[in-house]
């Protein structure tokens, strides 16, 4: 299956699942939700997608307790109480914006910009 289209299994399996109460359970729904489509849907031999395995070092403080991490095509924002918001780089849409498990929403924290490496 293309890259494409497990993301958009991704995308689907996390809708309105979102069961986090802290950026870290949030982040780890999605590495386990992406490592379970990759290793049923990638094509044998291919690279597998993932948010953190490769960019441990790129994670950034998203306010306090929340959590920034850089993707190739995405930018995945994760507040303190488990609400996030994924959107894609080329283009700034939306790709996925998900409630906590209270339901409360994400929230954007104004101003805030990520740090620039290697400046």
């Amino acid at each position: 299956m293309n890259t494409k289209n497990r993301l958009k299994l991704f995308q689907d399996a996390l809708l309105n699942k979102n069961d986090a109460v802290c950026a870290n359970s949030a982040l780890n729904l999605m590495e386990s939700t992406l490592k379970r489509i990759e290793s049923e849907h990638a094509p044998d031999g291919s690279e597998h997608m993932t948010i953190t395995e490769k960019n441990k070092s790129l994670i950034q403080n998203y306010g306090v307790g929340g959590k920034y991490i850089p993707l190739i095509g995405h930018k995945v924002y994760i507040n303190s109480n488990g609400a996030f918001k994924i959107t894609e780089n080329k283009s700034g849409s939306v790709f996925l914006d998900e409630k906590n498990k209270s339901l409360i929403p994400f929230k954007a924290i104004v101003g805030w910009k990520p740090k620039l490496f290697g400046v």
